[in-house]
């Protein structure tokens, strides 16, 4: 087993309880206290799918395949029944997915709208 150091970087595992603003996430350490952290020193590992999702199937390859996509009708463990647009259901596997945020921001975009600067004194 390796010995830890000052400097080196880990990867601890948690589970996300909320979001705020846009930029913080409180995650939960099973057995310990929450912690509040900045968006960006967060990396999924494995996306929460629900009944109701919206999903995109990987290849071998870890690409998205194109028209491989449904929503989530029953999940059991790491299988997920998927019903396409054309009705037909099919099982995939939870790792082996993304789910496809119809909320989600795209990346680079502005999470808040930006307030004009106030007016100078007197040229209101």
């Amino acid at each position: 087993m390796a010995k830890f150091r000052k400097g080196d970087v880990v990867t601890v595992e948690g589970v996300v309880e909320s979001a705020y603003d846009g930029m913080k996430l409180k995650i939960v350490l099973p057995d310990y206290q929450s912690l509040y952290v900045d968006r960006d020193q967060v990396t999924m590992r494995q996306e929460n799918i629900e009944v109701g999702d919206e999903v995109q199937q990987y290849d071998k390859n870890d690409f998205l395949m194109e028209g491989c996509t449904g929503k989530v009708i029953a999940v059991h463990c790491e299988e997920l029944w998927v019903l396409s647009k054309n009705g037909r259901a099919s099982t995939m596997w939870v790792r082996r997915v993304a789910r496809i945020d119809p909320d989600a921001t795209p990346e680079g975009a502005a999470t808040d709208p930006v307030q004009p600067p106030s007016a100078p004194a007197g040229e209101a």
